[in-house]
């Protein structure tokens, strides 16, 4: 039995991808379009014709053509990039160098609170949250806005609901706070404040259902009357700590005081 000597002749990449009988180099050229519609000529007798659905891409002005590689499609690109222009992947806060992004969250405590108060995520006061956490490089604008919503709302007279399991695994458990639409109205004039002022509230949930954490010391029982009267913005990344929380600002709903000091600048 004769066996077929291998050739020692190493055939390159370009050899192995030819191209189709219709992008031969020896076919005659195409008339280019200045309208970006791409070549329309037919493929030299004896060739294949191109499929439709690669007809259709070649004769998209998004696309350069296929059928022989000529640019009409591209001669209003001022790129120097044959592909174009290209989006960016990230879209990254544009920051002020001298100012830092402040991880906040506005509550509605069911004890009183005090600017300046500062506790640890275990030692929480139990509160209701009106707006999930955001992140802003504009604190004293949210505090502004807080101020003139709290001003314009009243104390909310509410009741703890049935009992609840959140988070992910659904192992937090909470008390519902029944919402006859008080707490929904100001949560949403909140956001709409928030927006006028050019402060992004981040990614809210669609569905509000108000409740209350339990806690360690406690919580609230099916039936308690909940009165909320204040209006709290805090600090979930304060400078002493990411397990500490810091109250920058407090507002009684329908009044106009703040009471402690006011929240400071974000500056460093």
């Amino acid at each position: 039995m004769r066996l077929r000597r291998r050739s020692s002749r190493v055939r390159s990449p370009c050899a192995r991808a030819r191209p189709p009988p219709w992008r031969s180099s020896s076919a005659p050229t195409c008339s280019s379009r200045t309208d970006g519609s791409g070549c329309t000529r037919d493929p030299a007798p004896g060739s294949a014709r191109p499929s439709p659905a690669r007809a259709a891409r070649s004769s998209s002005a998004t696309r350069r053509p296929r059928c022989c590689g000529c640019s009409a499609a591209s001669t209003s690109r001022t790129s120097p990039d044959p592909i174009g222009p290209r989006p960016a992947l990230y879209a990254w806060p544009v920051v002020d160098e001298n100012r830092r992004m402040m991880h906040l969250v506005v509550v509605l405590p069911l004890s009183p609170l005090t600017a300046g108060d500062s506790f640890t995520v275990a030692e929480w006061p139990l509160h209701v949250t009106l707006l999930e956490p955001f992140s802003t490089d504009r604190p004293e604008v949210v505090a502004a806005v807080l101020r003139k919503v709290a001003r314009g709302s009243r104390p909310i007279h509410s009741a703890a609901g049935e009992p609840a399991l959140f988070g992910r695994r659904h192992d937090v458990p909470v008390t519902l706070i029944r919402d006859g639409g008080e707490l929904s109205a100001l949560r949403a004039t909140t956001i709409a404040a928030l927006d006028r002022a050019g402060v992004a509230a981040g990614r809210l949930r669609t569905e509000f259902r108000p409740h209350v954490t339990v806690k360690r010391r406690g919580g609230v029982e099916p039936g308690d009357r909940v009165t909320l009267r204040q209006l709290a913005l805090v600090d979930m990344r304060p400078s002493s700590g990411a397990h500490h929380r810091s109250v920058l600002g407090v507002w009684p709903l329908g009044e106009a005081s703040v009471t402690g000091p006011a929240p400071p600048s974000a500056a460093n």
